[in-house]
């Protein structure tokens, strides 16, 4: 519903940064219904080559829905999504916890939410979407 940007980047020729965080602005550029945020991995192997697309070309490499709102939000074009998003490691110090923030401006008003993915979670099931997903 908006354009794309970058949230995470690892450059494995220089400066590994495992915790990063990116505060990024998302205009919306059609009417519909706003609930999370849909990230995917674009790998750039060679400068001069194109890159792996995963949500455009098959791969293995999954697409992660991050519930945002617990409820849809209408939107029209124009409303924006102002977002933070924050990768840390988590307790065993080597795999990532995400951390999303975001606040919705409409013309009605302001919306905000937040959803944390972590790597080790006490619940699989702590956002409706989720419970939807997979029953007990």
């Amino acid at each position: 519903m908006s354009e794309s940007v970058v949230v995470e980047r690892f450059d494995f020729n220089g400066d590994l940064l495992v915790e990063q965080v990116a505060d990024v602005r998302l205009t919306i550029a059609r009417s519909g219904i706003v609930d999370g945020v849909l990230t995917w991995l674009t790998l750039q192997c060679h400068s001069g080559q194109a890159p792996l697309d995963a949500l455009r070309c098959k791969s293995n490499w999954a697409s992660i829905y991050l519930p945002l709102f617990e409820e849809g939000i209408p939107v029209d074009v124009g409303d924006v999504l102002n977002l933070i998003f924050r990768t840390v490691l988590s307790e065993d110090g080597v795999h990532p916890d995400y951390h999303l923030s975001g606040e919705l401006r409409t013309a009605d008003r302001v919306h905000r939410g937040c959803y944390s993915s972590r790597y080790k979670s006490e619940s699989q099931r702590g956002h409706p979407i989720y419970r939807a997903l997979f029953p007990e």
